[in-house]
């Protein structure tokens, strides 16, 4: 009786312990230049939608850092379609260079109150290493 119960915790510390092992492991790194992303919606006070990225770069000075374009799309039926497109020529903000870290926040006017919108976020990213892109869907309000 004895030498079961002694397997039995000896066989639950040992399934204790590879899970928390493997609840400790460190989070890949996204790609040579993209340390780091993420991006959400929300609505403001006044009724406009609130869309935030932020996007942390692996060099201390990026050549280029942010978002190549930011696409608003709201839910029509069972599909979402495209309502607006911020881009880096009409939106400059959405980029900056020669640093390591870059955040926005864009409000939008919806032009469909009472609809449910959500944003994709097609990050950038260029050091000497190269360059690379990220997309990031927020979840919908």
């Amino acid at each position: 009786m004895k030498k079961k119960f002694v397997v039995l915790l000896l066989a639950v510390v040992c399934l204790f312990s590879a899970v928390g092992v493997r609840g400790y492991a460190a989070e890949p790194r996204a790609s040579a230049q993209i340390a780091s992303y993420g991006a959400g919606i929300s609505w403001s006070s006044d009724g406009r939608l609130e869309i935030r990225f932020t996007i942390q770069g692996t060099s201390a000075n990026m050549y280029a850092l942010g978002a190549s374009s930011v696409v608003v799309q709201r839910l029509s039926g069972s599909n979402w379609v495209s309502e607006y497109t911020f881009n880096i020529r009409d939106y400059p903000k959405l980029q900056a260079s020669n640093t390591n870290y870059h955040a926005l926040v864009i409000g939008y006017s919806p032009r469909y109150s009472g609809a449910s919108y959500r944003a994709m976020v097609f990050f950038y990213a260029r050091n000497s290493a190269g360059t690379d892109t990220a997309i990031k869907t927020t979840n919908a309000v």
